[in-house]
């Protein structure tokens, strides 16, 4: 319930802008039913907010604003629970997808695209994935990474977010640098294991639940990796001989902007 748009809204009620919250039932409200139940029974009557669930039959009005004892109280659990187990299940059944090679991230990365024929198929994106193999080329003959950056942006190369507007539903959430190159956005490509046709999902995990969830990263062998999962772009030496060259240092997370984390 900390979510920002959930406290604009206590914020509007408070200041007057509506008298009633009508939900379709306790859920809709929040997931925690200890906080569900102290909004209901505290923070609503203090502001002179009426509620109502729809699917429970509840009407603060009839209710003097408490929340109508241990049958509200035990709706509001087994929503919680429900909701958890409900989780856990999407969790599973996306990684078993993975497993199978099933691409199942909202975006892709630079080079490919989704098949039009099977969304959970990527194909390559013959418009830019020349220049995926030219990066891997020039950083195995010796050029930094930062000499290909600027090649790039003077060339007015289109980076991976520029290339991915009217391909997708990508809808940037910030307006910094999308169409500039930098070195460690050419290093991010150097480093993909992806480009050699290995497709790896779930690096990262959602821990927890409702407000207190986070994101882990996990370890590689919890990963889903699938080999020739993907089309290659480039062979496994050119792969290695681009690696060896560039240095072992740890690419800044403003870098990562936009990368899925189920990539």
């Amino acid at each position: 319930m900390n979510r920002e748009q959930f406290q604009k809204m206590i914020a509007d009620a408070k200041a007057g802008r509506f008298e009633c919250l009508i939900v379709k039932d306790f859920s809709r409200l929040g997931r925690d039913y200890l906080e569900v139940g102290n909004y209901m029974e505290f923070v609503f009557p203090v502001i002179g907010l009426r509620f109502i669930s729809v699917n429970d039959n509840y009407d603060s009005n009839k209710n003097c604003g408490m929340t109508g004892g241990m049958d509200v109280a035990f709706k509001n659990l087994i929503y919680q629970m429900y909701s958890m187990d409900l989780s856990r299940k999407v969790k599973s059944a996306r990684r078993n997808r993975n497993r199978n090679g099933e691409y199942t991230a909202a975006f892709v990365k630079y080079g490919y695209r989704k098949d039009p024929q099977d969304r959970h198929r990527l194909i390559i994106d013959e418009d830019v994935a020349p220049y995926v193999k030219e990066i891997f080329e020039k950083v195995a003959s010796g050029m930094t990474t930062g000499e290909i950056a600027r090649q790039f942006n003077q060339r007015k190369v289109p980076t991976r977010l520029m290339s991915q507007r009217g391909k997708s539903n990508y809808v940037p959430y910030h307006d910094k640098r999308d169409d500039l190159w930098s070195d460690d956005a050419v290093l991010v490509i150097i480093r993909d294991e992806g480009y050699m046709g290995r497709l790896i999902q779930n690096k990262s995990e959602i821990w927890g639940f409702g407000e207190y969830k986070k994101i882990v990263k996990l370890k590689r062998s919890e990963w889903s990796v699938v080999e020739d999962g993907m089309p290659a772009i480039v062979g496994r030496k050119l792969f290695e001989d681009a690696n060896a060259k560039v240095p072992n240092r740890t690419i800044k997370k403003t870098e990562r902007i936009g990368i899925n984390l189920f990539i």
